[in-house]
């Protein structure tokens, strides 16, 4: 008689021991549930900062034909290359004309075929960081490109923030 109840406590406990296991396991989804999950999107390196171009009397050239609102041209200075289906002939300049950045390739075409219809003959240009840089002008000349950025800004308002890229 004491074995059977011996058993009897035995799966009690069994049964017991089951049931606390399964009530762990479920806690367990239930907070791993709550937990963030990382995106394992790799983001390219942050863009670095933008310079201001500092103005000096060589430049006055481009003060004059500075843009209707007075908004300062922004030039940043990278190391670009042109991207590879791109006319090589647009690269080595010391300046370009930037219209836009982007991190995805398909965007940046889209951009591009964009100012194809506007009459612009943009080239796209890769950068270290892993932007894709999308320039309508390049030329040695900073005042030059100070020139162009104002005709923009002029002409085309919503490209107003078109600003200066000198290549290192």
């Amino acid at each position: 008689m004491r074995s059977l109840k011996t058993i009897k406590s035995f799966n009690k406990l069994l049964t017991m021991k089951k049931i606390l296991f399964v009530l762990l396991i479920i806690s367990a989804m239930i907070f791993s549930c709550k937990t963030t999950k990382k995106s394992s999107y790799i983001k390219p390196a942050e863009e670095p900062q933008f310079e201001m171009a500092e103005h000096d009397d060589i430049n006055k050239e481009a003060d004059v034909s500075a843009p209707a609102n007075d908004a300062p041209i922004t030039m940043k200075t990278e190391e670009v290359t042109i991207a590879e289906d791109e006319d090589q002939s647009k690269g080595g300049y010391a300046f370009y004309v930037i219209m836009g950045s982007f991190t995805k390739p398909e965007n940046a075409g889209k951009f591009k075929v964009q100012l194809i219809n506007q009459d612009f003959s943009p080239v796209m240009l890769n950068t270290e960081s892993g932007f894709i840089r999308v320039a309508v002008e390049q030329t040695n000349s900073e005042a030059d490109a100070r020139k162009f950025i104002g005709n923009i800004r002029n002409n085309y308002p919503e490209y107003k923030d078109a600003w200066l890229l000198k290549n290192q």
